[in-house]
């Protein structure tokens, strides 16, 4: 009587098999979850986007600097924050639990809708700025990130006699 590679084996190949089967099945449900993930977010994603940086004068004489964050979705977003590090220590400011309404299609987007400021620190001409701001929105909870070199722009000197 002989006997067959695949009798010897049926154990293995079943369970090999069964495997496989069940790992297509997690990375099919994985991609159906991502795929419905980033659609919510095409429909219902608020897009809170950094303008360029401004700055502005403190009553006692030192400099903030002024972030404007506009949303270019309709769709709102909700519990905003900002923070933001100097040269890689957290400055004072910010926002805390805001809602930044967004645009209507065709409509330019107000840069003032959300105007999050910070103290600037005294001394410093240039330096690398990261702003972080999170958000809420109909697709669930998101963060964001921007980081770049930011320079207090030189003043016009006052005109001579």
């Amino acid at each position: 009587m002989r006997v067959d590679w695949l009798d010897a084996h049926q154990g293995t190949v079943t369970a090999v098999s069964g495997t496989v089967v069940c790992l297509a099945v997690l990375l099919l449900v994985i991609a159906v979850a991502r795929g419905q993930a980033q659609t919510r977010v095409a429909l219902y994603g608020a897009r809170p986007v950094p303008r360029p940086p401004e700055f502005t004068t403190e009553e006692g004489g030192g400099l903030r600097i002024v972030v404007p964050l506009a949303n270019t979705s309709p769709w709102p977003a909700q519990a905003l924050a900002a923070e933001a590090r100097i040269n890689g220590r957290r400055v004072d400011g910010g926002v805390r639990d805001a809602t930044l309404f967004g645009g209507v299609p065709g409509v330019p987007i107000a840069a003032s809708a959300c105007r999050p400021s910070f103290t600037w620190p005294m001394g410093v001409l240039d330096a690398s700025v990261e702003l972080r701001w999170s958000w809420r929105d109909g697709a669930g909870r998101h963060r964001a990130r921007w980081q770049g070199t930011v320079r207090v722009p030189e003043q016009a000197l006052p005109p001579g006699r």
